[in-house]
Parts: C-alpha cells; structure tokens; sequence
C-alpha cells in the first residue's frame, strides 16, 4: 500500500493525480498511477481490484486509532442521478471481504464493516469539472439527499470514500450533511485514492 498522506484539511489520500498538462513533470511510474485511476473509474480489472485492496488496507490502519467497534462505509455520490461509482464497486467487494472473514484474516481489521453506499446519493445531475466547470459547495449540497433510514446506530464511525479529490468539497459537503442529521465531526473520516495535484514546482 501506499502510504497515507492527508491535506491541511484532514482528507487522507494514497496517491497525487497528476493532470495530463503536467505529465511532462513527473515520472512514469507517478504518470502510470495517474493512468490507473482512470481504468479505475472506468470500472476496469485490475484497477478495480487493487485500488479497493489499498482502500481496505488504508481503512484497516487507519482503524487502530479508532475506538468504535463498527464502521460505516459511504461513498462520495457521482455527478449524475441513477449512476454507479466505482468506489460504490468498491464498498460492495469489502462487504464482501468483511462477510467472508477477508477484512479480519488478510488485512487484520476487527472492525465490522457495514455498507452504508446508499446512504448518501445525488438528487439532481451536477456539473463536473471535466467536461465544463466544477459546482460549488451549495449546488453540491443541494443535489445530494440524505437516506436516513440507512443510517446505522450509534458507536458507529463513519468513512466517507471517494477516487480522486481536488479541492475536497464534495467530502466536505458530505461530512457536514452527516454532522447536521447526528453524527459526530470526530468520528468522520474521508479517504481518497488519489488527491489532483494543483500547481507544479518548476
């Protein structure tokens, strides 16, 4: 696994996503990683397998700090209505693994593991960065909805998951929905495969 690093504002992440204008920059090896995550968002093999393998080992480090028992996993909701992200993909597998003793035995997580990816999910399509302009906090907050029926009981934390973060305001607004219907900010964690790198150092 790669190891973890976290922005200024607490978002943990495993790799830099290195845009296609500044591959001249970095090496192959960080450009192949870059070149991975879009496999991975494609919905590709082996991207799928082993960025969710990275995800789980993360999820199982990060854990030994964390007191609660369970562990609730939410996705970031994609951009339009009805779509399945990849990472959702990614929740499915741990579940998986967590009901198959995989998450125990290879990756030595005691955690159970619940599947929360429907917890959060997109209302209305919103506008993504790649194809025209990248929404603001508010459109973003209020294409999302709030399933409170999926939310689980108490002494539960929460891990917000995402594949590539830049500024981090979709997790944001997704943390500050889970703080405004009960949960507590501490017991929040947003983790991501890769975070854009925004300026080059030349």
């Amino acid at each position: 696994m790669s190891e973890l690093k976290h922005t200024e504002s607490g978002i943990y992440y495993l790799y830099d996503y290195i845009p296609k204008s500044y591959f001249e920059y970095h090496t192959e090896k960080e450009i192949k990683v870059t070149e991975k995550t879009w496999d991975y968002k494609d919905g590709k093999e082996p991207a799928v397998f082993d960025f969710t393998y990275e995800l789980m080992a993360a999820i199982s480090e990060m854990s030994k700090n964390i007191s609660d028992t369970k562990i609730a996993l939410l996705a970031v909701p994609p951009s339009k209505v009805g779509k399945i992200s990849t990472i959702g993909t990614s929740i499915q597998i741990i579940s998986e693994w967590y009901k198959t003793k995989i998450t125990s035995e290879l990756f030595m997580c005691n955690k159970e593991i619940i599947n929360c990816g429907c917890l959060l999910t997109r209302s209305s399509d919103i506008s993504t960065a790649h194809l025209s302009r990248r929404p603001d906090y508010a459109e973003n907050k209020n294409a999302i909805e709030f399933n409170k029926s999926v939310l689980p009981e108490d002494g539960v934390s929460f891990f917000i998951l995402d594949d590539i973060t830049t500024k981090g305001t979709s997790m944001d607004v997704c943390q500050d929905i889970l703080v405004e219907h009960g949960v507590q900010k501490g017991k929040i964690y947003r983790l991501a495969i890769a975070k854009t790198i925004l300026e080059i150092n030349r």
